[in-house]
């Protein structure tokens, strides 16, 4: 999905709060500010970049500037030990569930609101989450569910591309309830340079991820939060190859896979509507859980 105008406030924003976790001065601020509005990937019409290509340019202009590589190093560090502490409560959901894998896949939808870019300090996780796995039924329709269990339940290799920090703990828990009940072959890709709060081999190693599946970095060379298949390492590209399903996290990946012409497998979106954009894209209200399949 290519920019759009509505993208551009949400993008300048992110701009800010990377600047303000920094607590850069507002001269520094402003500085940096007025770099970033003259920038020609900013400038041109139409866009022709996803916003998470227009994301890596900012971000890579401010880290440049004020010499921090990882501007969200803290941020990821919170909201892991945010949600290790409600693991077990997490799980004990999970174990109770008359419907495992559409708890875990609950789960993971819901683990992408957790992200400080869009909920920041959230409150009552452990209830917001019992509440929406009551209610499941009502947002995600039946005949889509049925038809993403039929194809997890023949996929042998699954492509999982992890999003953000926090939201991996949702990850393992979903990833734990596929392997207990298809025994499916996982992989779990993180980024290899740090972009915004988006996972890396340190955060998938800090909630244990690695214990259970492979986890392999992206390759991509660059703050891109997001993937760009022609950008990634020939180790994803041959797992891109040989899998039979995609599962991709979070409105970054969305953007950019959506954009891959050539899939030959199904892709399984699950993101949150954080915004009018996905909310039409994807004809639900905001903030409410999506599960897309696309299958070429």
């Amino acid at each position: 999905m290519l920019t759009q105008a509505q993208c551009i406030p949400c993008i300048l924003n992110m701009a800010l709060r990377a600047m303000r976790v920094q607590n850069l001065s507002n001269p520094k601020q402003k500085e940096i500010f007025l770099k970033i509005m003259n920038m020609n990937i900013l400038r041109e019409d139409p866009w022709q970049y996803t916003s998470a290509e227009i994301a890596e340019h900012i971000l890579k202009l401010i880290r440049d500037t004020i010499g921090v590589y990882d501007l969200f190093k803290r941020e990821r560090k919170i909201q892991n030990e945010m949600m290790l502490k409600m693991y077990d409560e997490f799980e004990d959901l999970l174990k109770r569930s008359s419907d495992p894998l559409k708890t875990g896949l609950i789960f993971a939808i819901y683990g992408n609101s957790i992200d400080v870019m869009v909920k920041e300090n959230p409150h009552k996780i452990v209830e917001e989450l019992i509440a929406l796995v009551q209610e499941s039924d009502e947002y995600i329709p039946d005949r889509v569910y049925k038809r993403f269990i039929k194809i997890i339940k023949d996929a042998k290799t699954i492509l999982y591309l992890g999003d953000n920090a926090g939201e991996i703990v949702m990850d393992k828990l979903f990833i734990k309830a596929i392997r207990k009940n298809i025994g499916a072959d996982i992989y779990f890709v993180v980024r290899s340079e740090p972009s915004l709060n988006d996972v890396t081999m340190e955060d998938a190693k800090k909630v244990g991820m690695d214990k259970m599946v492979p986890v392999i970095e992206n390759g991509i060379e660059g703050p891109l939060p997001g993937t760009l298949l022609s950008r990634c390492s020939d180790k994803v590209k041959e797992l891109v190859n040989r899998c039979d399903l995609i599962i991709s996290k979070g409105g970054g990946n969305f953007e950019t896979i959506s954009e891959e012409k050539d899939l030959p497998k199904p892709v399984c979106y699950l993101l949150s509507s954080k915004c009018n954009v996905y909310s039409k894209v994807f004809g639900v209200s905001i903030n409410l859980p999506i599960l897309s399949i696309i299958e070429r």
